[in-house]
């Protein structure tokens, strides 16, 4: 899961893809999420709001 120096986030997109696994495993829907990289290396969960454009928060950080 995100590792512990620095700025927090998903070392590698298969972690934050897992992650979002079970985020909809347990009734989040698939629409409401992406999945960004960061310029400095490592992935973080974008969440959205309703109109599926606007960022309402971020998981990983």
């Amino acid at each position: 899961m995100p590792h512990r120096k620095g700025r927090q986030r998903f070392k590698t997109r298969r972690e934050a893809e897992q992650a979002l696994r079970e985020i909809i495993a347990d009734g989040g829907a698939a629409s409401d999420f992406r999945i960004e990289e960061l310029p400095e290396g490592g992935c973080v969960i974008v969440v959205l709001e309703r109109d599926g454009r606007t960022v309402a928060g971020m998981l990983g950080v």
